[in-house]
Parts: structure tokens; C-alpha cells; sequence
């Protein structure tokens, strides 16, 4: 795990971080999420909130370039650092959170049987390692990302 990885999961607990530690453990998460995914990703309109906002920084990304030919696959999304809540047992703990959107020739794509979206969570997964974790297509249960 990276000192970045390490400031990340520090974040709940930690004295409230600038700016610029949030640009950079932005920066480094998207650099992750490209490595994961093979594909460079855009990040536009990453925002990064006062210390006392969750979350500390939320913004839209997407596919840096399309993959394949007469398909045109691509990708876009939105990502924000989250936290799941604390048990009695179980301290608080920080994450990612990146909704990823499929579409191909400008058109969005679901799963034939209506799933909308790719979810992945970018977490500690252990006291050395960091990384991506992929939950499979989601639902939009709500219908929240239907104009998207």
C-alpha cells in the first residue's frame, strides 16, 4: 500500500486534510482506476469539499479514448469517496465509490436483462494492499442515472 493509499484510509481520523492532499489522493485513485481498467480515464469536474463535507472529493470521469473499431465501446461515470458506517465491533472506515455508465456509438448501453451500471469500490484490503474491487452490473433501481 502507498503512503497515498495509507493518507486516503486515515482520512475519517486524520486532522481535516488541504486542497492539495485531496488533489492528490484524487489523482493517485484515478491513476489506480486506469491501471485497473487498461484504459486511461478523464476526470472532469473533480471538486474536492471543505473539510467538514462528505465527500471529500466526488467528480465525473470517464474513457480517455474509445476502444475497438465500428464499436466505438466506451465509458463514463462518476466517482466519490464514501465510508461504510461504524458498528459496535467495527470502526469506520473510508472508500471510493465509481458508478461506471457503458455506451457505444453515442448510445448508452444496459444488459439485456436492464442492469445499468458497473459499481467498484476502491478499498483497503488488507493492512499492505489497496486496491479495486469490482460488484458486477447494478440496477437502477430508483432510476436515478436514467437521464445519464
Amino acid at each position: 500500500m502507498t503512503e497515498t493509499d495509507r493518507l486516503l484510509f486515515a482520512s475519517l481520523t486524520a486532522p481535516p486534510y488541504t486542497r492539495d492532499r485531496w488533489d492528490l489522493i484524487a489523482g493517485h485513485v484515478l491513476n489506480r482506476l486506469g491501471q485497473w481498467l487498461g484504459h486511461p480515464v478523464e476526470a472532469n469536474e473533480i471538486q474536492v469539499g471543505p473539510p467538514e463535507s462528505a465527500p471529500r472529493f466526488h467528480g465525473r470521469i470517464a474513457s480517455a479514448a474509445s476502444v475497438g473499431g465500428p464499436l466505438a465501446f466506451s465509458w463514463f461515470g462518476f466517482i466519490h469517496t464514501a465510508s461504510y458506517a461504524a458498528t459496535p465491533t467495527i470502526p469506520e472506515k473510508a472508500f471510493v465509490a465509481a458508478w461506471l455508465f457503458c455506451r457505444s456509438q453515442g448510445r448508452r448501453v444496459l444488459t439485456r436483462d436492464g442492469l445499468a451500471y458497473i459499481y467498484l469500490t476502491y478499498e483497503q484490503l488488507s493492512s499492505d494492499e489497496a486496491g479495486w474491487i469490482d460488484h458486477g452490473w447494478q440496477r437502477d433501481e430508483f432510476g436515478e442515472f436514467e437521464d445519464w
